[in-house]
Formats: structure tokens, C-alpha cells, sequence
């Protein structure tokens, strides 16, 4: 378990909101979208004991074992995120006097940006899955507890879409590159398919709400 989840909620909110580099907005992302499962892991569990929900125990039982393994995921992107900044911010701090120190420092400050950039990538990833069990878990979720399904997915696809931003401010430093190119057009991608997931499954919860 990551330092940061040993700390308590007053402590993180306070260490976020100062001038401490991290936990930056990937980090406060991942913790986002380990919340948005522990949402679904809630009414998993809700459904299970209910013996009227019995016919669909064994899809809730697999969405329950998939939002806890990805709950473990974000706590090791957030931890992930941590260390690429800090990686970013120790290239920046290298000598640049000599041409040998510049070409160091370029590279060093193009590799840890490479991997500040993949961390995000993946974050969004994971919360599309995320989303992907909310819209499972929408249609047969104890109807009592169905609201906290769309939270879950509105912070899974908040979390997404901030993590994205993270890609954002990192791909102009890493100028036409193949990797840079690539990077923007799986951001696009996941950009897109977090927003269509969310939509989809906000319009599912609706429709149980109405029941």
C-alpha cells in the first residue's frame, strides 16, 4: 500500500492543496477512480445479499473480483504517477553547463516525460474498464443501490478525463515523435470511449431509477 493511503483523508486533501509537487492531478485521478469502484464493489455486494437477485450472482460476483483488481491498479498508478513527476522534476534539476550535461539532461527529460505521459495513458485505460463493469452492473444491480452505479461511473470517467489532461500538457515537449503521435491518438481514443461509456451507462441507471 502506497504511503499516501496510509495518510488521512484531512492530510491528503491538505497535502494536495500545497505547493508539495505531488500528489499532483494524476494522482488525485487514480484516487477518483479507485473511489468510482469502491462505489460498484458497494453495490456488488449490496445485490449478492439479496436472495431476489440470485439469477445474475455469478455476472455481480465477476464484476465484483474485476473492481477490486482494479482498485490494487490504481493504487499502483497513483504511486506510478508520484514517481514519473518526481522523474520529470529531477531532469529539470540536472546541470546543463557543458554540451555532454545538455545532451544528459535532454534525454533524461525526454524519458521521464515519455513515462509521465504512459502513466496517465494507462489510468484512463483502466478507468474505461472501470466503466465497462458500471455498464455490466447497471441493469441487474440491487435497484435500491442503483444510484451509486452512476456515481461510481461518473467518478471513473471524471477520473479518465483529468488523467487525460496529464497527456495534454505533456505532449508538446515531446514535439512530432512517433511516440507523441501515437500518445494522441490513443488520448483521443480513450477520451472518446470514456465519455461514450459514462452517457451510456448514466442512461441505464436512469431507466432503473424510473423502475
Amino acid at each position: 500500500m502506497t504511503d499516501l493511503y496510509e495518510r488521512s483523508f484531512r492530510d491528503i486533501l491538505a497535502l494536495a492543496g500545497s505547493t508539495a509537487p505531488t500528489p499532483g492531478g494524476g494522482s488525485i485521478a487514480a484516487m477518483a477512480a479507485a473511489l468510482g469502484t469502491s462505489m460498484l464493489q458497494m453495490v456488488a455486494r449490496l445485490t449478492l445479499a439479496r436472495k431476489k437477485y440470485q439469477d445474475v450472482a455469478a455476472q455481480v460476483t465477476e464484476v465484483l473480483t474485476r473492481s477490486e483488481a482494479l482498485q490494487s491498479q490504481f493504487e499502483a498508478l497513483l504511486s506510478a504517477d508520484m514517481e514519473a513527476f518526481d522523474a520529470v522534476m529531477a531532469a529539470l534539476r540536472l546541470p546543463a553547463e557543458t554540451q555532454e550535461q545538455q545532451m544528459i539532461r535532454q534525454a533524461k527529460q525526454r524519458n521521464a516525460t515519455e513515462q509521465a505521459t504512459r502513466v496517465p495513458l494507462s489510468l484512463a485505460q483502466a478507468c474505461c474498464e472501470g466503466l465497462e463493469l458500471a455498464l455490466q452492473l447497471a441493469p441487474i444491480g440491487n435497484q435500491r443501490a442503483i444510484s451509486d452505479v452512476g456515481v461510481g461511473a461518473q467518478l471513473l470517467g471524471a477520473a479518465a478525463a483529468s488523467a487525460l489532461l496529464s497527456v495534454d500538457i505533456n505532449l508538446p515537449a515531446l514535439g512530432e515523435s512517433p511516440f507523441a503521435r501515437e500518445a494522441a491518438a490513443q488520448r483521443d481514443r480513450l477520451r472518446q470511449q470514456a465519455a461514450d461509456h459514462v452517457s451510456q451507462c448514466m442512461e441505464k441507471v436512469s431507466s432503473r431509477l424510473a423502475e
